[in-house]
């Protein structure tokens, strides 16, 4: 029996992966890897998503991209994260 292709997971930085919704949503959305992984490590604010539990909503603004608002939502794992998706977010002020 083959693995589900939502298992296989791409690593991008030490304890950062991508699911496969991730990998293929985030370059079809013209996002940088590198923004991703300013708004992990650097956000400006954190919420659970209530929508899904588990997953985590962090928001920060890329200064490199006019202060866009940038939503990386995620998965926090035992052995790293793993990124769900990633997208710019206009009303991100909203879910302060």
């Amino acid at each position: 029996m083959q693995p589900r292709p939502a298992m296989i997971q791409l690593e991008i930085a030490p304890g950062v992966r991508l699911s496969v919704h991730a990998a293929v949503q985030i370059p079809d959305r013209k996002i940088e890897l590198g923004y991703v992984l300013e708004v992990l490590r650097k956000p400006e604010f954190v919420r659970d998503d209530w929508r899904h539990p588990g997953v985590k909503l962090a928001f920060g603004r890329i200064v490199q991209f006019g202060n866009r608002w940038m939503r990386v939502a995620y998965a926090e794992k035992s052995d790293g994260i793993v990124v769900v998706t990633a997208m710019w977010d206009r009303k991100a002020e909203n879910w302060r």
